[in-house]
């Protein structure tokens, strides 16, 4: 595998896991009290945009030639970063 392989294959098993992060936190929503539920459902609505937009960064990394490669990965690795951030304080203001 080159870099570029494992690059895409990290990322999707990390966005796998995220995925499962934002489904256990919408279980959390669906028990919670309907204040906190207010606040879960913004959360989760954050969340989901912002999955939408690695979402894309991966497709964009999938169709990448080498050329474009580095500048896409820098994309990826901001919006990576970013969607990280935002599962992690989800996580830490909800658990």
């Amino acid at each position: 595998m080159d870099n570029q392989d494992v690059y895409i294959k990290r990322l999707q098993v990390q966005m796998e896991e995220w995925e499962n992060e934002i489904e256990r936190l919408r279980i959390k929503a669906d028990k919670a009290s309907a204040d906190a539920q207010i606040e879960y459902r913004k959360q989760l609505e954050e969340l989901r945009k912002r999955q939408d937009e690695m979402q894309a960064q991966y497709e964009k990394l999938n169709r990448a030639g080498n050329d474009a490669w580095s500048d896409v990965r820098d994309g990826a690795d901001k919006a990576w970063m970013e969607f990280d951030a935002a599962i992690k304080r989800a996580l830490t203001r909800f658990n």
